[in-house]
Formats: structure tokens, sequence, C-alpha cells
């Protein structure tokens, strides 16, 4: 079989001019041949020097990102308080506003920030307003069930920022308005609908409690709204 090459040698030289000449055709044929290859195939070595973002963004056209959003949820919310929590609040009303996204470093977790506030009714006398605002970051794992539902078990921390106008037990004189912030944390479940490819129903029963540096304040929250996909 012949070399892909054709560098046969046809015949015998006893000129060294003549060797010299046929050499160099032999050379310009393998430097032909080789350029071709070269432009048709990258060179191994400069895959592996390639960055992550680098073969990512060549593989999907798109620039490497640490966190993409996939949608948004907008929900209405409920506040349950109970244990010490109930001695100043009996329940609340609020709403939720969370953005559903991915790390590459983490691709099965769901990474969610997110904001609610709550306006919260007393019975307390001594409370004349009293409101709870909570930024926290969310975690999540997505379990479908079929191909409309999902559920997801998440876990997530957050900062409480508490702002109460009322006054002091036993206190006539004017109200005050006090701000209190303390760490949150919540652990619950997820489900979603699938109504349309760009709109789901969002549902959420979420046990979270707030750490006081003396005390935990415990509540339960329910959410329903609307997720949209970005």
């Amino acid at each position: 079989q012949k070399s892909e090459y054709e560098l046969d040698f046809q015949k015998t030289f006893n000129s060294t001019s003549l060797i010299i000449k046929e050499a160099d055709i032999i050379g310009e044929s393998i430097r032909e041949h080789y350029i071709k290859r070269k432009t048709a195939i990258e060179p191994v070595e400069k895959i592996i020097e390639k960055k992550p973002e680098e073969v990512k963004e060549k593989e999907t056209g798109e620039p490497f990102a640490l966190y993409k959003a996939e949608s948004a949820s907008f929900n209405i919310s409920t506040l349950y308080p109970f244990g010490r929590f109930s001695e100043i609040a009996d329940f609340g009303i609020g709403a939720e506003a969370v953005l559903n996204g991915r790390s590459p470093l983490l691709p099965y977790i769901t990474i969610n920030p997110g904001i609610s506030i709550y306006g919260i009714f007393s019975s307390n006398e001594n409370i004349n307003s009293e409101f709870l605002i909570l930024p926290e970051l969310t975690l999540g794992y997505n379990f479908t069930l079929t191909s409309d539902l999902t559920f997801t078990p998440v876990l997530g921390a957050g900062y409480s920022f508490m702002v109460i106008d009322g006054n002091e037990s036993g206190s006539t004189g004017a109200s005050n308005t006090e701000i209190y912030y303390n760490p949150e944390f919540k652990a619950g479940i997820e489900a979603v609908y699938s109504l349309t490819p760009d709109y789901n129903i969002f549902t959420s029963i979420t046990y979270r409690c707030i750490a006081e540096q003396d005390s935990i304040l415990p509540f339960s929250t329910i959410n329903i709204g609307i997720r949209m996909n970005l």
C-alpha cells in the first residue's frame, strides 16, 4: 500500500545535486501535508491550555457565568408565628420576589436569592405597627414527578429586619420605632406546576426561625404565586 505522503523514491541518483533536489521536493510535500492537517484540526495542546470558561463559551456560544437566572417567582405570602414570636405577633400578610437559577459549579442545585416583606398584625397593646423584611438565599434540589410537576426540598438562610413601633410595657410616653436585625434560617418544600412553556404556578410551605441573642422566634409561611421563565 502506498504511503499517504507519496514519498517513494522512483530511481537511484549518482549526482549529489540531483539527490538534494529530490530531497527538497520530498520536504516540500511534507510541509504541505502538515499545513493542511494543522488547519483542519486544533492541536490538543491548545485545547488543554484553554480555561474552562473559554471551552464553555466555545461549546455554547455564550459567555461563561458563575450564576445564570432561569426564572423569577412573585408570590403572596402568609405568616403564622408560634412560640415566643406569638407574644408580639398574631399573623402576617406579605409578598415575596425570588430569582431562580443555577451555577455551573453546582449544576444540580438551584440557587435562589430573594426577599419577602410582611405586615404583622399584633394584639399586643404595646405595639402600634410591625413589619418584617427577610432577604435570604435558598438552595434546593428538584424532583420531577411528571413532565408538569416538580417538588423541591429547600434550605436557606438570611437576615431578618423587624421594624416595631410601640411603647415599652407599662410606659405611657410617646411611642418609639425600633429596628431589630438577626440571622434567619428556613427549611421547607416547594411545588411548581407548569401551565405554559413560560408560566408556572408556584406554592411553598416553609418553617423559619429568627435567631435572637437570647431566644428563637419560630414561624411558618405559606406562599402561592406565579413563576415566569426568563
